[in-house]
């Protein structure tokens, strides 16, 4: 029997395929592991995300509805303690709590102890809203101010109508038209956000975040009934919604008054200190001392992140109790 001789050489190299195909095989195992790694820390990450803002949004709706429940409670108990401690702070109420690693900071307020500069804007006009931001806020929010009414004032409209219907030498006839049926009746609201009256984002970017609202909102309102709290309003508030109506120094002694005679009813106090009919039934529109608005702000932070909720509860000229919301 004849045998081929078989040289060695002549051989496939199988044992190094075998090690690529095994090589190839480990690579592959570790990419798809890793893969999977990944996608299981991104759902992981996405779940807690998902918890953090569920627990988020709940803990803001519970604080905000149990806030805005004990407002008026918490400031009449205010007011019985001023009586006999008046040097006792006026203004919003702060606290804090945690809850599952979120830190939860509040402001609650009485929106009625603040200057509503819709009310201002249809008292006055434009230019008494810029007055009333520069003196409750101060001149370094004037180049954020960026006023943008959604309907015109009922000031220039009743400008407006009086320059067409006064003729010439009777020029006092203007001030029997104030009670027309326009002021009867809520206005509509000139600044609906904060958007409409300052710049937000450039707000946003200089501040860092929406903080800064919050602050901005201490002694403004845009969601009040209208109706100055002239009992719980800081003395500057007061001078900013009476002097759209008087001058600034019959303003200051309606503050003195008031805060020398601290069971006087406003209404007496203003029938002591304005003597003209029409300025007097116009602040009488304007200052008062009840409150039917508040407001609670709410700050929520993490470690990863911070979101702020702001909201208003009021009684509407219906009757009607109603919150608006509004997250920053």
């Amino acid at each position: 029997m004849n045998r081929t001789p078989c040289h060695v050489g002549d051989r496939p190299p199988r044992r190094g395929i075998v090690l690529l195909l095994v090589l190839f095989a480990i690579v592959l195992a570790g990419v798809g592991l890793t893969m999977i790694a990944r996608a299981s820390v991104r759902q992981a990450i996405a779940a807690r995300d998902a918890r953090d803002r569920l627990q988020t949004k709940w803990g803001e709706r519970t604080a905000g509805r149990l806030m805005l429940d004990a407002a008026p409670a918490f400031f009449q108990q205010q007011d019985a303690l001023r009586r006999t401690q008046p040097s006792l702070p006026r203004g919003p109420a702060r606290t804090q709590f945690v809850l599952g690693g979120q830190t939860f900071d509040i402001v609650i307020a009485d929106e009625d102890a603040k200057a509503n500069l819709n009310t201002i804007y249809h008292t006055g006009g434009a230019a008494d809203v810029q007055r009333a931001v520069r003196q409750l806020v101060g001149p370094t929010v004037q180049p954020l101010l960026a006023i943008s009414p959604q309907v015109a004032s009922q000031a220039d409209r009743r400008r407006q109508s009086a320059a067409s219907t006064i003729s010439p030498g009777d020029e006092d006839a203007s001030n029997d038209g104030y009670d027309e049926p326009d002021d009867l009746i809520e206005p509509p609201a000139a600044f609906a956000t904060w958007a409409d009256l300052v710049d937000v984002a450039r707000l946003r970017r200089d501040a860092g975040d929406a903080r800064v609202l919050a602050q901005l909102s201490a002694d403004l309102s845009l969601r009040g009934s209208g109706r100055l709290n002239a009992r719980r309003a800081r003395p500057e508030a007061i001078v900013a919604v009476a002097q759209t109506v008087v001058t600034e120094g019959l303003a200051r002694r309606i503050v003195d008054r008031i805060e020398s005679q601290p069971t006087a009813e406003i209404r007496l106090v203003l029938r002591t200190l304005v003597k003209n009919d029409r300025d007097r039934r116009r602040l009488e529109r304007l200052l008062g001392q009840q409150s039917n608005s508040f407001s609670v702000w709410i700050e929520t932070s993490t470690l990863r992140s911070r979101s702020q909720r702001y909201a208003v509860r009021r009684r509407t000229p219906d009757g009607e109790m109603r919150t608006y919301g509004l997250s920053l």
